[in-house]
């Protein structure tokens, strides 16, 4: 029986039909395998191409609104810079000070710099301390108002106004002025641009408005023969 069997396996039909068998195995394999992998690869290609098109887009979005900001912003970002600068600004308000006390007619006794703390991980501030004489207690009002309008950013704390011998007032005012580190780290390059709210451009236009310390500029001065002093 199992020589019947294997007659008929092993038979010339079956012989002739093996191989066409075999090849269209081999060829509907190799079909499958190769449709997969290209449909793989153009799925990789289409998903490159779509992730291109939307990082030009995010690109082309970034540039037209850094174009527009600086054209617009120029004096802006200066203007913040000094009004919350990278460094300690003790002695630009200190000009300030002296500046407004000279406008108000008023002496200044005293000037100190101490306190210095950090209010958070990125802002600082140092307190200074003054004593000064005003006219009045309308005169002590007006000079410490100036700082309202002025760079750089600074808070009041405190304000203690005495009356001493012959009616003289003595007045010890407490300020803060802060400053703050510069970001160390820009954001992704295909990161969209966020445009400035409606009050962030207000808050960009006070800050233009505040008035600037004055800063000494002393020219370069030409070279010039040094004396002998044995002479």
């Amino acid at each position: 029986m199992l020589k019947d069997i294997s007659k008929k396996i092993y038979s010339p039909d079956i012989q002739v039909l093996a191989g066409p068998v075999v090849l269209l195995l081999l060829f509907g394999f190799l079909t499958i395998v190769l449709v997969k992998n290209g449909y793989s690869r153009i799925t990789a290609q289409l998903n490159e191409l779509k992730e291109s098109s939307q990082v030009e887009e995010s690109l082309e979005g970034k540039l037209s609104i850094l174009k527009k900001v600086s054209t617009t912003f120029d004096g802006s970002s200066s203007s913040v810079l000094v009004a919350l600068p990278e460094e300690n600004p003790g002695v630009q308000l200190i000009s300030q000070m002296k500046l407004y006390a000279a406008d108000n007619v008023i002496p200044l006794n005293r000037i100190e710099m101490k306190g210095l703390s950090d209010v958070s991980d990125t802002l600082t501030k140092i307190q200074i301390i003054s004593e000064f004489e005003p006219v009045d207690y309308k005169s002590a009002i007006s000079l410490l108002r100036s700082f309202q309008s002025s760079s750089p950013i600074s808070s009041l704390d405190s304000l203690k106004v005495e009356t001493m011998d012959g009616g003289v007032l003595i007045a010890e005012a407490e300020i803060s002025v802060y400053w703050s580190k510069l970001p160390t780290e820009l954001p992704p390059l295909t990161e969209a641009v966020k445009e400035f709210t409606s009050d962030e451009l207000v808050f960009l236009s006070e800050i233009s408005g505040l008035s600037q310390p004055q800063f000494t500029i002393m020219p370069p001065s030409s070279p010039s023969q040094r004396e002998n002093l044995f002479n």
